[in-house]
Formats: structure tokens, C-alpha cells, sequence
């Protein structure tokens, strides 16, 4: 009876799963946000269908390891060098502000260093499945707005590694232990020099391309072989093993055997991802949520706005135009998928607490829950032009008027300098009576960049392949 027990909790799991993300795939939202709603309905703080804590953390660490391994695999580093200046440069930019924040809210609260530090990184990464699945629904990810937005998640991605290993490094002891700076500069130099050298180097081949070439059915096997494998020589480490997990993929993803290993662990990636978010879901306390809702939602929605913002300022900052920031940053506002390997880990080092933990999990999948409608209503927003004309008002009239003023001092300086004297007052000169004025043109160039009409240079960052195994490389993304 246990174990028909037990069968029966499973079925209704995966019965649960199944139904919430048709649900949500039927609504054009992404069925991960559904799998989340299903294991808060499962979870301790509902239904109770499922109550064994430890049993879902070690889903969680799992599932996370594995999402890691994905990444890793779909990633092509060659693609990608093509644009690594641009969004390697926002990243490191949105990390800093994400850290800006955190630290005068932690100087405020009274926070720790490594507390403020944690929900920094956290802040700063944005979900790559939930913001691939709007620039689908809206048609941009092939264009330079869902470059863009992928390259700079893919950024992000990257970026989780040495964040893991810096947060692992992190905890309750005073003072930094020279072995734990040692651990965090080796591995992320072995990171950097990894990177660097798949991206300059033809697609290696695998020692194993007969054995793969004689027996399909093992090819997944082997995947998942390698990741584990990978993972467990990092943990001995004393990494992280999402550190392996993510070199492991990165191995194959640049290998001859890619395409085969993408297509092999297709099926396997997908349910493990469900059970990844499933367990998020899991992990949320409706209790707590209910009883921090005043609280919770006016987070989420300054989570949303400040990222919104930052992101806005920054890729202007950086030189691109108006629309396709606002369009970018509304795409990418959310707190993402890694955001909870970061608490986690955190939690795991003591750098933040049981209570933080909670409010971060929840904080996280409230915002990846809601960025769908936040998309939407700014993309209403982004398509008023008045709020264009705005902005470069705001920003610009000081320094337009500041080049009028000392124009207009110059002129009058020369006609002071050149005006005929005469007696009993002053006489004009009608050459010089006309008074300078400050020009301002607009080219086609500026229209067609501000519009996003002109023709865009960049390239694809990524080969990105659906879960329904179409080809879709044009576009350049991935999930």
C-alpha cells in the first residue's frame, strides 16, 4: 500500500505539472510560470500532496546542476565572441547597480556584506527562458532587439558561474580565508581561459564519436554522464558543482557531436527543467505569502520598475537608441531562474538566512510570474511616441540650453568688439545685427536608429533549438 501510495503522489505531480503548463502555454505565457503555480498548489503550505523538504531541496540542487549543464550546451561561445564587448559591458554594469542597491539597503537594514552581496547577484540576473518566450510571443527574437536581449542573457549566464563560486566562498567566517580567494580567482580564471580558447578554436571531436555513431540510445546517457561526471570532480574541489556541470556543457556544446547531444537530451532536459521549477513552486510558503502580501507586491512591482530603469539607462548609456532600450528592458526586468542556485547557495554557506531565503524565493517567482503583463503594459507605454520626445527633452534641454547661453554671449562679445562708437550712444552695425542661433539637425541616420528601422549589423549570438526540436539558428537564441 506504501508504494501504490507513493505512485499515486508522483501521478498526481506530473498530472499537476502537465495541466498547469497547458493552462499557461494555452494563456501565451511561458509553462515554466505554470510549473511554479503547480508546486505551490502541491506544496506544504497547500495541499500537502508533497512534504518531504529534503526530497525537494535535492530536486532543486538537481534540477538546478542539470539547468546549468543545459546552458552550457546550447551555448556557442563563437557566436557569441561577436558580441561579447557590448553585452559583457552591461552585464558588468547591471551587477553594479544590482550591488548599488543591496548595499544601501543593507546599510540601512543593517544587513551583512554577504547578505547584500547575495541578493545583489540575485537582482542582477534576469530569466533567459521567460524573456526568450516574450521576444517569441512578440515577434523580436530574430530581430536586433532579441539579439540584443539574448546576448546579454547569455552574458548573464556566464556570469552566474563566478557569482556560485564567489558565494560559496562567502559565509558566516570573519575575515577572507586565503584558500576560499584562492578557490573563487582559480576557478574563475579557468572560467575565462575555458571561454576563451573554445571560441578561438574549430569544434573539437569527442573521444567517444564512434560509440555514438554505433548506439544512439546511449548518447543522452553519455550527456548526462559527463555533466555528473564533471560535477562530482568540481564538488571534490571544493567548488560548486554547477561549476562542472556548466564546464561539462560548455565541452559538448562546442563539440562536432553537439547537434546530436541537443536532439538526444531533449526529452530528458525538459523534464528535468519541470521539476526544477516544480520545486521551486514547492519551496513557497502560501502562509507567508498571504500574511507579507502588503509587503511582497509593492516589492515586486519596485523589483520591476528599478530594473526596468537601470537596464534603460545603461544600454543608452552605451549607445543604443531609445526604442530598443525601452523594448530590451522591458523584456528583461524580471529576477531569474539562477537567481534561485544563488539563494540557495547562499543559504547553504550562511551567507543569508532561513527568512531571507524565503523572501527571495518568493520575490523571485512573484516577478517571473508577473513580467509577462509588465511586458505588456510597457510595450503600450514604449509605443507612445510623446514619451520619446520626453526623455530626450529631459535629457538634453540642459545641455541644449547651456550651448545657447555661451552662443549667445560669444555673438554678443563680437558685436561689442566690432560695433562702431559713436557719440551720445551706440552705433549698430547692420552686418552684425543678426543674432547667432543654435541648429539642430536630425539626420536620416538618427530617425531610422531611434525608430529601429535601419538596417542592424549585429549577429547572432547564439543558436538557439526549441524543445520541439525545430531549427531556428536564424533567429539566434536559445531557451
Amino acid at each position: 500500500m506504501e508504494h501504490q501510495f507513493q505512485l499515486l503522489e508522483l501521478t498526481v505531480v506530473f498530472l499537476s505539472a502537465l495541466v498547469c503548463g497547458l493552462i499557461f502555454q494555452r494563456l501565451r505565457q511561458p509553462p515554466l510560470v505554470g510549473y511554479i503555480i503547480a508546486g505551490i498548489l502541491l506544496g506544504p503550505s497547500a495541499f500537502e500532496l508533497v512534504s518531504n523538504m529534503d526530497a525537494i531541496r535535492f530536486l532543486a540542487e538537481l534540477g538546478a546542476m542539470l539547468l546549468m549543464f543545459v546552458v552550457g550546451m546550447e551555448l556557442s561561445l563563437r557566436g557569441f565572441r561577436r558580441v561579447y564587448k557590448l553585452t559583457l559591458s552591461i552585464v558588468a554594469l547591471q551587477i553594479a547597480f544590482g550591488l548599488v542597491i543591496t548595499f544601501g539597503l543593507g546599510w540601512f537594514f543593517d544587513w551583512s556584506t554577504a547578505r547584500s552581496i547575495v541578493l545583489g547577484f540575485a537582482f542582477a540576473i534576469s530569466s533567459t527562458a521567460v524573456g526568450v518566450n516574450m521576444l517569441e510571443e512578440v515577434g523580436e527574437l530574430r530581430g536586433s532587439v532579441g539579439r540584443l536581449a539574448v546576448g546579454i542573457l547569455i552574458a548573464q549566464d556566464l556570469a552566474v558561474i563566478p557569482m556560485l563560486v564567489i558565494i560559496g566562498g562567502l559565509g558566516k567566517q570573519e575575515g577572507a580565508d586565503p584558500w576560499v580567494v584562492f578557490r573563487v580567482l582559480a576557478a574563475v580564471g579557468f572560467l575565462v581561459w575555458f571561454v576563451y580558447a573554445m571560441s578561438r578554436r574549430k569544434r573539437i571531436s569527442l573521444p567517444f564519436e564512434a560509440v555514438l555513431e554505433e548506439g544512439k540510445g546511449v548518447t543522452a546517457l553519455a550527456a548526462l554522464t559527463l555533466c555528473f561526471l564533471f560535477a562530482t570532480v568540481s564538488g571534490l574541489l571544493g567548488v560548486t558543482v554547477a561549476f562542472g556541470a556548466f564546464i561539462a556543457g560548455l565541452l559538448i556544446g562546442n563539440s562536432q557531436q553537439r547537434h546530436k547531444f541537443i536532439v538526444a537530451t531533449l526529452p530528458v532536459r525538459d523534464i528535468l527543467l519541470m521539476i526544477f521549477f516544480l520545486s521551486i513552486g514547492l519551496l513557497i510558503d502560501v502562509r507567508f505569502l498571504l500574511a507579507n502580501a502588503l509587503v511582497l507586491i509593492p516589492l515586486v512591482l519596485l523589483v520591476l520598475t528599478l530594473k526596468t530603469v537601470g537596464n534603460l539607462l545603461i544600454m543608452h548609456g552605451l549607445g543604443q537608441p531609445w526604442i530598443r532600450s525601452i523594448r530590451v528592458a522591458t523584456v528583461l526586468p524580471q529576477i531569474g531562474e539562477f537567481s534561485f542556485i544563488l539563494g540557495a547557495t547562499g543559504l547553504t554557506t550562511g551567507a543569508i538566512g532561513l527568512e531571507g531565503y524565503r523572501l527571495l524565493v518568493t520575490v523571485i517567482a512573484l516577478s517571473l510570474i508577473a513580467s509577462p503583463l509588465w511586458l505588456e503594459s510597457a510595450r503600450h507605454l514604449s509605443n507612445a511616441r510623446w514619451l520619446i520626445v520626453l526623455a530626450e527633452l529631459i535629457l538634453r534641454t540642459p545641455g541644449r540650453l547651456l550651448t545657447w547661453g555661451r552662443n549667445e554671449i560669444e555673438a554678443r562679445t563680437r558685436k561689442v568688439d566690432k560695433e562702431p562708437q559713436a557719440a551720445g550712444g551706440v552705433a549698430v552695425d547692420p552686418d552684425q545685427a543678426d543674432i547667432p542661433q543654435t541648429e539642430i539637425e536630425l539626420t536620416s541616420q538618427d530617425i531610422a536608429a531611434e525608430t529601429g528601422d535601419g538596417k542592424d549589423e549585429e549577429t547572432n549570438p547564439i543558436e538557439y533549438r526549441p524543445s520541439d526540436g525545430s531549427d531556428t539558428s536564424g533567429g539566434g537564441s536559445r531557451e
